[in-house]
């Protein structure tokens, strides 16, 4: 009895220093993964072969359905461990290649009915944008609201602003009706509550360079990381 409370001791001790090790060393989050998935494996197998429940119909039923669903549910999470399997090692595009011809650059805020205060934010971090060239960098409002309140903001906070009075064809509309009346060389679309680093601009308008590329869809992150991220430090990816 003591031999095993011992094991097990040290195995939750052994798991715990792999877990913190993880978020410095990325081999480490790797050994988590191998670690999670056969151990899953020996459960899958343990449950198919002795729990199963031997009886009526429904416990049949019953049982095949709790196994199924279980079996399921480690499929998918082996699909979301394996974007976590290979370190990023995506090619950064420096601003440097494109100098001294920096292209013009439009930001976008387009909203409907979101709140002031979300708003706002979204439009502060637009302006703490770094560029080398920040009189090439344009921000527009894109109320198709028609609210005064966000127009007096936009006013505030020194960004322009483009009201539309119809919703036609909604958003998409509304970008339309934008780009009549603008001239920048490159166009960044952002709803009313997506907030960018100030390091947006200098991490995509280098892929420009290319004389093919026509659009860059930029990833998302959240203020509340999903479990896969907190669980194996990947907010800052």
């Amino acid at each position: 009895m003591e031999n095993h409370l011992f094991f097990i001791i040290t195995s939750i001790f052994i798991l715990f220093i792999i877990y913190f090790l993880s978020k410095k060393y990325f081999i480490f989050k790797n050994i988590l993964i191998s670690l999670y998935i056969i151990t899953m494996t020996i459960y899958i197998v343990w449950r198919i072969l002795y729990t199963l429940p031997h009886g009526s119909a429904i416990s049949v039923l019953l049982g095949l359905s709790l196994l199924i669903a279980e079996i399921g549910s480690f499929v998918l999470s082996i699909t979301f461990y394996f974007l976590f399997w290979k370190k990023n090692t995506k090619e950064d595009k420096e601003l440097v290649e494109l100098h001294p011809n920096y292209p013009t650059v439009d930001i976008f805020i387009a909203t409907y009915n979101e709140s002031s205060s979300i708003l706002k934010r979204t439009i502060i971090a637009s302006k703490k944008v770094r560029y080398p060239d920040l009189r090439k960098v344009e921000i527009y409002v894109l109320d198709d609201g028609d609210r005064e309140e966000i127009a007096l903001i936009a006013k505030e906070l020194n960004v322009k602003y483009i009201r539309r009075d119809n919703n036609e064809n909604a958003k998409a509309g509304n970008l339309n009706n934008a780009l009549k009346e603008t001239k920048g060389d490159l166009v960044v679309t952002l709803d009313a509550d997506m907030v960018p680093r100030v390091d947006f601009l200098e991490k995509t308008v280098g892929y420009f360079e290319d004389s093919k590329m026509g659009f860059i869809q930029a990833p998302q992150t959240f203020f509340n990381n999903d479990p896969y991220q907190f669980n194996f430090f990947s907010e800052k990816i």
